[in-house]
């Protein structure tokens, strides 16, 4: 089984609750950037400091053979020329027909691994190979919406946090409308994580006042609100209305910063927006310096022939209003 999702959606977390509902032990095993073979399969007793490889290593640790192993971030396998495919000597492990004997190099005889309930957990399946991908049964695990986040945060990020910051309910208070800021202003992701970073930060501003307050048996409960928020996690980084307040239909605002040679050593640069020649949006003019040097130096730069100089000189200089963009396709190039 594959666990596929973006980073933050609770896949790890999926794992431990899978092993608790089936009362198994459960054991995670990072693979990321994981090039040696023998990592796998172990190394042969002829070289010094062998040892059994991490899936004979793991049973040993957790003294069972029927336990859950999350293999996480399989899809960040390495590979290495002189140190073999670990990939390739996973698709014996993870084989019901073949991991009933596992060769493990170090043990020298085969090992039954038929017991063992694998699961595997990767942000991207481009980089598995083909065959690995094949003998798994893989779980789409999308984002999470604006109230699956907010459901989260109540029942499970706030009371970690509240407890992690070694304060209490009594003296901090989060209403949903709050939570409901953070998750739209300052977290833009399809799991939780920056979430919960924000509201940690959140709650350690609170707890830095309970901390110094002269009587903290006097000290006040905190409601979180607009103010508190932007004192810890700083101004909004995103802008969900933006769209709102774009009132004229049919005009599509766009930064836009180009530079154009128009001689030796001399740029030109403009901010436009995407509207018409005619349009009433104040547009941006280069300052006359830069002017009057486009058309003082307006010439040819570098080695030109003779035969590129002619056209060059029949076009004329550029002026002010030659520069700008427009949503008829009209400008420079």
């Amino acid at each position: 089984m594959c666990l596929y999702g973006p980073p933050g959606v609770g896949k790890t977390s999926l794992g431990k609750s899978v092993a608790e509902a089936l009362g198994r032990k459960f054991y995670r095993i990072s693979l990321g950037g994981v090039r040696d073979e023998a990592e796998i399969r172990g190394h042969r007793r002829t070289y010094v400091g062998s040892m059994p490889g991490v899936i004979i290593q793991s049973l040993k640790k957790i003294k069972t053979n029927n336990p859950v192993f999350l293999l996480d971030e399989i899809d960040k396998l390495g590979r290495d020329h002189n140190r073999g495919d670990p990939g390739s000597a996973m698709l014996e492990v993870l084989d019901p027909s073949q991991n009933d004997k596992f060769s493990d190099h170090f043990l020298g005889t085969p090992f039954n691994l038929s017991n063992v309930f694998f699961m595997a957990t990767a942000n991207s399946l481009d980089t598995i190979h083909p065959a690995l991908l094949d003998r798994m049964e893989v779980i789409d695990i999308s984002g999470y919406s604006l109230q699956e986040k907010l459901q989260i945060a109540k029942r499970y990020l706030l009371p970690k946090q509240i407890k992690e910051n070694g304060i209490s309910e009594e003296v901090v208070r989060i209403e949903e409308a709050q939570v409901e800021q953070v998750i739209a202003e300052y977290t833009m992701e399809s799991g939780v994580r920056n979430l919960d970073r924000a509201i940690g930060a959140i709650c350690r501003s609170v707890a830095y006042e309970y901390a110094v307050a002269k009587d903290p048996k006097q000290f006040k409960q905190v409601l979180v609100d607009e103010a508190r928020i932007k004192e810890a996690l700083g101004n909004p980084r995103f802008d969900f209305k933006l769209n709102e307040r774009i009132t004229r239909p049919g005009i599509a605002i766009v930064r836009l910063s180009t530079h154009d040679f128009v001689g030796p050593g001399v740029h030109r640069s403009w901010w436009e927006s995407a509207a018409d020649r005619n349009s009433e949006i104040p547009r941006y003019r280069e300052p006359d310096s830069y002017r009057e040097a486009g058309r003082r130096d307006e010439g040819v730069s570098g080695n030109c022939s003779e035969l590129d100089q002619e056209p060059r000189g029949a076009a004329g200089p550029l002026s002010g209003s030659d520069v700008s963009l427009s949503g008829t396709g009209r400008g420079p190039g």
